[in-house]
């Protein structure tokens, strides 16, 4: 609809920079999603026409650059490479001294830079001006993810795999995260004491730095979903909420359930500090689960579309005791579903944590789980 809407501008004459490179976008875009031969080299030629086009008309490197890369794809090597070179000194000629680089102003610079080098096929350069790219958009994670996906498509199509990313660019991992709550006094068999909080805290923070993640996804429950909230604010990261009801009722629930404690203090400064707080209010009264399962697949959906955009990992993260739950939608079902989505998931046992030698041995299938 996009592209159809943005040719119809362009023919009645918006050839603007903005509407002609928004317009080989799409081409671009449609490229990457045919399926027929035909119809992809058709999208790829429309959008090198539309990149040339637009670059012609105002020497900008945006659309220079991606001119280059989809040239370079076509198999036009040396009018890639001649394009790329160009491009190359425009942006040396406009990058500070290294001590004045900034993200705000110079990322598109420096990653232009790695894409118009790994064109020419120099790509210890192109390595280094993605490694300072990557230095001046440290939390400019989308915009780091679009240079990290055309670096892919050049180097597989230049070398056959993609192996240089994992040095080049570190873009961090999503989590989500299911656990249990921490033992109330009436609680007949022991799940989390609390005086294994600080354990437990510790075993997931190891797993965030293990893994680099930077984004995590849970509810906001007392026990271990406020304890990988924390560690994820504590390491710089960003936290997603996703309550099945509004927060008030919530937290009578599942926060303030422990006489004496400060768990609902804690409630309440991650509802400031988070990025995003999501109420699973459109709950349809037809579901066969539960209101906990929805919520658990409310989340999921959320890190996984999240993963998705950022061309990341997602790990599921779990504080479990190996046994069947109390009921439908705990931490037991959630491992279940994510098993059966083939994820290996992060476990912790509370009872075991202060061993990292022990087994856990409770798993439905041990052999897809990495035990603390």
């Amino acid at each position: 609809k996009a592209n159809l809407m943005l040719t119809e501008l362009v023919s009645k004459g918006h050839e603007d920079i903005e509407t002609i490179s928004r317009l080989a976008r799409t081409h671009k875009d449609l490229w990457k999603q045919s399926r027929q031969e035909e119809r992809k080299q058709e999208q790829l030629g429309l959008a090198i026409e539309k990149y040339q086009q637009a670059y012609e008309k105002t020497q900008d490197t945006y659309p220079g650059i991606n001119a280059a890369t989809l040239t370079l794809i076509s198999g036009k090597h040396d009018t890639a490479k001649h394009i790329a070179s160009k491009i190359k000194q425009q942006c040396l000629s406009k990058l500070p001294p290294p001590e004045k680089i900034t993200a705000q102003e110079n990322y598109w610079t420096l990653a232009t830079l790695g894409e118009a080098c790994l064109v020419i096929q120099e790509y210890d350069e192109a390595g280094e001006w993605y490694k300072q790219a990557v230095q001046a958009g440290r939390r400019r994670y989308g915009d780091r993810t679009s240079t990290r996906r055309n670096a892919k498509i050049l180097l597989e199509h230049l070398e056959g795999n993609s192996n240089r990313l994992l040095d080049w660019f570190k873009i961090p991992r999503i989590a989500v995260f299911s656990g249990h709550l921490i033992d109330t006094q009436n609680r007949p068999k022991s799940r989390f004491p609390k005086h294994l909080e600080t354990r437990v805290y510790k075993a997931i923070r190891q797993i965030i730095e293990k893994h680099n993640i930077k984004f995590g996804y849970a509810s906001a429950a007392c026990g271990g979903d406020i304890l990988f909230l924390e560690a994820i604010l504590e390491l710089q990261g960003e936290i997603h909420i996703v309550l099945p009801y509004p927060a008030e009722q919530f937290r009578a629930d599942c926060v303030d359930i422990i006489p004496g404690s400060n768990w609902g203090e804690r409630f309440d400064r991650l509802l400031r500090q988070a990025n995003s707080v999501n109420v699973a209010d459109n709950y349809p009264s037809d579901e066969t689960t539960n209101i906990y399962q929805y919520t658990h697949r409310l989340l999921h959906g959320l890190a996984n579309i999240r993963a998705q955009n950022l061309d990341t990992e997602l790990i599921p993260i779990a504080v479990w005791d190996g046994n069947p739950g109390d009921g439908m939608g705990g931490t037991a079902s959630m491992i279940e579903q994510w098993e059966q989505s083939d994820y290996e998931v992060e476990i912790i046992h509370p009872q075991l944590v202060k061993s990292a030698s022990k087994i856990f041995n409770h798993a439905p299938n041990p052999n897809k789980h990495r035990p603390i």
